[in-house]
């Protein structure tokens, strides 16, 4: 039977769900010896719009690894239900789907009724009352792209790490630093771009956001709301010199 993603709990049995794999990450591996395995993070939408988290577990990675790819479109039958922390991520769904080679993985007609990304953007207007390491995804035009700087960190590693300003189309804006590899993807000022998992930081009182692990850059996305903010990087393409307003004051890093 199939079934929207947010009727699936740790009870659902016999269940089915018809979704579009919207993120893949690389093999994972944990433990040792004969207790060593290995996991494929994934991240699916539904035609409701409804994330959520599964991964191909063990052998399921073997199995379905190479078969699976981001953009496409599958039904998925069978695999454990787990109660997740949401405190890792911005998918408000309160369980995560672990596929093994038991697990049934069928590429489907992609018919364009499944959405092609899944974020739950949060207003710049709204960060600064966030606690500090919320995750959160936000977008907004590109603007004020500082050149990259390397970083010496706690380990003593070299890291590559980027700063840019996210403006919304009020003019609000929030500085955003990019770390590693997410610092070398190309950005163009007065572009629209939607960041997914960011985590919220504060230094001296102000609020600001920085990539972690998981993060990934969206480009050309679509959407009313994305409409509106390509209008207004169109007719503010000098946000570069835009006057500080007292919300810009209050949200940059020093």
């Amino acid at each position: 039977m199939i079934r929207a993603v947010n009727e699936l709990t740790i009870h659902s049995i016999d269940w089915a769900i018809k979704v579009r794999l919207t993120k893949k990450c690389d093999i994972k591996t944990f433990g040792q010896g004969f207790m060593a395995g290995s996991l494929v993070p994934l991240e699916l939408i539904d035609e409701e719009g409804t994330q959520i988290t599964a991964s191909l577990f063990c052998d399921g990675v073997t199995k379905y690894n190479d078969y699976m790819r981001e953009g496409h479109c599958y039904r998925i039958a069978g695999g454990s239900i787990a109660a997740v922390n949401k405190r890792y991520t911005t998918i408000k769904c309160g369980v995560s789907i672990a596929l093994t080679a038991k697990s049934s993985v069928i590429e489907i007609l992609d018919d364009g009724s499944i959405p092609q990304n899944g974020f739950n953007f949060t207003p710049i207007s709204s960060i600064p009352s966030l606690s500090v390491n919320s995750l959160v995804d936000v977008v907004g035009v590109v603007k004020k792209i500082y050149e990259k700087k390397l970083k010496i960190s706690k380990l003593g590693e070299e890291v590559k790490k980027r700063k840019l300003k996210l403006y919304d189309e009020q003019g609000r804006s929030i500085e955003i630093t990019l770390w590693k590899e997410v610092a070398h993807i190309k950005l163009k000022e007065n572009e629209v771009v939607a960041f997914k998992v960011l985590r919220v930081t504060e230094y001296n009182n102000i609020k600001s956001l920085s990539s972690v692990g998981d993060t990934s850059i969206v480009h050309n996305i679509r959407g009313h709301k994305l409409d509106r903010l390509k209008k207004w990087a169109c007719n503010n393409s000098s946000a570069r010199s835009h006057p500080k307003s007292k919300w810009d004051l209050m949200v940059r890093v020093l």
